[in-house]
């Protein structure tokens, strides 16, 4: 390929960068494997989140939401095929079900004429704009509380999708330059105003932006929650990463499987930022689409909101099939483009540090998040969905020898339907045999003398019905 033609490629296309059209974004379903089901059932588990409610200074306290919204994403204005993003929906849910005082800023690219929005959706012109006017908008609202009360303690929840995060994140910074934040302060001066911040943020994207946005994580901030996209490829969605200099994180492992076959999540916590990269694109985990995984991220939303201490809902029902209505494919034809000019490449990572506290108030704020975590709050959760048949196996020549098989399957046996090689298999409560035909094709994806882990997938959804073979979490055969 000419460089030429390369040169040509990109400054056409990023010239008209949007982040909603078909050019730029997918939304074909895919399945999800039992490894990462797995994953995504025990990320809960890492949802270490501090109770609001505790109040280690005896101030009076009063809370305000502040919701920033992705690209092209207005709650008010949802497109067919789409649903309200997590952002919005956690908004709606603290606002207009709990009460809570706040505002909610729509994302870049929603206001003004066609040409201006497209250029705002490109190069997010109104980011720095936006957490401004959250600033001054959050300003005139502390002003008309400290007429009521001076020792006042203002906790400002933040939340953010996609750009709208990188502004929460902006906005946070910001709020920690205007107003008084510091715990050392408020010890030495009692009696004032004191703010301090959290964030719940979703796939931070800073697009055109980056250089323009203070991204670390706020001074001013108790705690950071940050779920990241772990099958997001696009070129053009390139996510922020968090390290906090204060608060080492620590691993964690949500897998709970002795053999493992697919990417792994990334996922750190400490006391002041749980930090998750789970199965999804970058929609998937912004929960904007209509059906599929989603809907178990705006699940742990609400949980955290519920350890939070913000709302009261402590039993979670999800809808039938989650896992089988799969996730998505966020690719649209820009990225097939760009991959077939040069090649297949991983989502580009920026990594960005907290702002380093100084001693005496790293000690504050470690002793105060000691106390807000020491209050945890439970709750329950149920769900149903079909699950895959799944078998850790070995082929030993014309063989299969099955080592382990999954939910409940309690007999297994390889032999022939037809000349064609098969799994034979039944349940605990079933008194015949069922069978797994493999293809040729199948036969031949399973490796010899491996240990390998054999799939098979049910994909549903709005008249979609398909199987998936998967060998070692990689499709090998679609049935329809």
């Amino acid at each position: 390929m000419h460089p030429f033609i390369k040169v040509i490629f990109f400054a056409t296309f990023l010239s008209t960068l949007s982040a909603c059209t078909s050019f730029f974004s997918g939304d074909e379903p895919v399945p999800i494997t039992f490894e990462e089901r797995k994953q995504v059932e025990h990320a809960g588990l890492y949802l270490q989140v501090p109770n609001w409610r505790i109040n280690p200074n005896n101030k009076k306290i009063i809370y305000y939401v502040v919701a920033f919204d992705g690209t092209d994403n207005d709650k008010d204005d949802i497109t067919d095929g789409s649903t309200q993003t997590i952002v919005a929906h956690l908004f709606d849910l603290l606002h207009g079900v709990n009460g809570y005082d706040g505002k909610y800023y729509s994302g870049p690219g929603t206001h003004g004429g066609i040409i201006n929005s497209r250029f705002d959706a490109a190069k997010c012109f109104s980011c720095v704009e936006t957490a401004e006017r959250a600033l001054n908008e959050l300003s005139k609202y502390l002003d008309n509380a400290v007429q009521q009360s001076q020792d006042l303690e203002l906790r400002v929840l933040t939340l953010g999708f996609s750009r709208g995060a990188a502004i929460a994140r902006h906005f946070m910074n910001q709020v920690s330059n205007k107003f008084q934040t510091s715990l050392v302060v408020d010890q030495k001066n009692p009696g004032g105003v004191l703010v301090r911040t959290s964030g719940i943020l979703y796939d931070t994207v800073a697009t055109g932006v980056i250089e323009q946005l203070d991204l670390g994580i706020s001074p001013s901030t108790d705690f950071l929650l940050h779920f990241i996209a772990n099958d997001e490829t696009r070129r053009l969605f390139p996510v922020v990463r968090d390290f906090d200099v204060d608060f080492f994180p620590l691993p964690g492992d949500v897998s709970f499987l002795s053999f493992h076959t697919c990417k792994p999540p990334r996922i750190s916590t400490s006391n002041r930022m749980v930090q998750m990269a789970l199965p999804g694109a970058h929609s998937d985990i912004g929960a904007s689409y209509e059906s599929g995984l989603g809907a178990y991220y705006r699940l742990y939303g609400e949980i955290a909101l519920l350890k939070m201490g913000l709302i009261e809902k402590d039993r979670y029902q999800l809808k039938p099939n989650i896992f089988t209505a799969g996730k998505h494919d966020s690719r649209g034809l820009y990225d097939y483009i760009a991959e077939y000019l040069f090649g297949e490449r991983k989502r580009d990572v920026t990594t960005t540090k907290s702002v380093p506290l100084k001693k005496e108030e790293y000690e504050l704020v470690k002793t105060r998040l000691e106390k807000l975590h020491s209050h945890e709050i439970g709750y329950f959760r149920g769900s149903t969905d079909i699950g895959p048949l799944v078998f850790d196996l070995y082929k030993d020549g014309e063989k299969l020898v099955v080592d382990k098989a999954y939910d409940e399957i309690s007999k297994t046996e390889f032999g022939h339907i037809n000349e064609k090689p098969a799994i034979f298999y039944s349940f605990p409560q079933s008194t015949e045999s069922a069978w797994l035909p493999l293809s040729e094709k199948v036969w031949n994806a399973i490796p010899d003398g491996k240990k390998s882990r054999l799939e098979f997938i049910s994909l549903r959804r709005n008249g979609i019905k398909r199987g998936y073979f998967f060998v070692n979490c990689k499709a090998v055969e679609m049935r329809e």
